[in-house]
């Protein structure tokens, strides 16, 4: 992913059509009657020391609300010199939402 997104993905259609887009590190199997996923990308970095993490994904009413943190490498970090774009996408059972709302914090690391 060149652009930073969330997205929720609740149909093998629109599994397809995003897988279009990921490389593929596996087989991944998944039932979209009993599940769902939901990923968060932080775009293309310029170099390693980036990550993703879900933090709480929860329904409120016909909403899902996820909470996601994106961190960075502070200016102390030593980091891969590689283009990068970290992500983490999660399997979570079926729920009835018609939007997906993901809040968070950038946080920068401190490596001293």
């Amino acid at each position: 992913m060149e652009q930073a997104q969330d997205i929720l993905i609740s149909s093998e259609e629109q599994w397809k059509k995003f897988r279009g887009n990921v490389p593929s590190s596996g087989k991944m199997d998944i039932d979209f009657t009993t599940h769902m996923m939901v990923g968060c990308f932080m775009g293309k970095k310029n170099s390693g020391g980036y990550s993703v993490k879900i933090m709480e994904i929860k329904q409120e009413g016909n909403i899902l609300q996820v909470s996601r943190n994106f961190y960075s490498p502070g200016p102390s970090c030593m980091v891969t010199m590689a283009i990068t774009f970290p992500y983490q996408i999660v399997k979570i059972p079926k729920m009835k939402v018609t939007e997906a709302r993901f809040d968070g914090n950038y946080i920068s690391q401190d490596c001293k």
